[in-house]
């Protein structure tokens, strides 16, 4: 018995949706492929800017660390030298000038604002402090420092400012005299430079350590975006077969529902 002309088979039919299905899967993975492709540029660029950043952050440190270390040395040298008053407050005074210039290029790059942003910092009370005009470091018997939490960026703004404050005051009144609760003492410009410059790199070195936090802190996170980037690759390679097989077997469903096509063409016809 034969078939009516252009008639197909159940067999057939199924062959045709199987093959749509089939292509509409490869579709699907490709679409996958193409949003792994997205993120996977997102991340390489997180991964570019998290790398420089941390590299920003181990030079910062470095130099942060290597200034505060080489003046410990200096401080030293400075004081047990035969050096002339006059000399030797040109050389605080150009430790003082150092050490503002490296904060104040330490806090203009933003990143290091935004990353420190949330941060605090527990010191002496600035506001008594400047009461003091030694920074608080005076002789014996003055009064006790209380201590404050600050915001950290701004507190090292205020560092600068104070460091200025006090070059100022020394330019202004070599001989300045400055009220303790001990008594009147006679400012000796020398002697507050160097506590001023000692003050600093304290911080200095607390500053160190929080760049060198930074960038361990990068670190970690540049595994993660590795880690991120490599099961991304994986998946992305699972998906790119995934679709081919797909394709494969659309095409092998095409295949025999052109070969049955022929066949029943070739029965119609005898």
């Amino acid at each position: 018995m034969r078939r009516e002309r252009g008639k197909l088979s159940s067999l057939n039919w199924k062959l045709v949706l199987m093959a749509g299905v089939f292509q509409i899967l490869t579709l699907i993975f490709d679409q996958t492929v193409i949003q792994y492709e997205e993120r996977n540029r997102e991340l390489n660029f997180n991964l570019l800017s998290e790398t420089e950043q941390r590299s920003a952050y181990m030079t910062m440190a470095s130099r942060v660390g290597n200034f505060s270390s080489s003046f410990d040395d200096i401080n030293q040298i400075i004081m047990a030298s035969n050096f002339t008053k006059d000399r030797k407050k040109y050389l605080f005074y150009t430790i003082l000038f150092d050490q503002t210039r490296l904060i104040q290029d330490i806090f203009r790059d933003r990143s290091v604002i935004r990353k420190f942003s949330n941060k605090t910092i527990k010191a002496e009370n600035l506001d008594e402090l400047a009461k003091l005009g030694l920074d608080g470091l005076n002789k014996k018997g003055g009064p006790e420092i209380t201590y404050d939490t600050y915001d950290y960026v701004s507190f090292f703004f205020r560092l600068v400012e104070r460091s200025f404050d006090i070059t100022d005051l020394i330019d202004d009144e070599p001989n300045a005299t400055f009220e303790l609760d001990a008594g009147r003492i006679k400012g000796d410009p020398i002697l507050i430079l160097q506590y001023k410059t000692e003050y600093n790199n304290f911080y200095l070195h607390d500053l160190n350590d929080d760049l060198i936090d930074a960038s361990r802190s990068s670190e970690k996170k540049i595994d993660n975006i590795n880690k991120n980037i490599s099961s991304i690759q994986s998946k992305k390679q699972i998906m790119l077969l995934s679709g081919v097989a797909f394709q494969l077997l659309s095409l092998l469903c095409l295949l025999i529902l052109f070969r049955n096509i022929l066949s029943l063409t070739k029965a119609v016809t005898k």
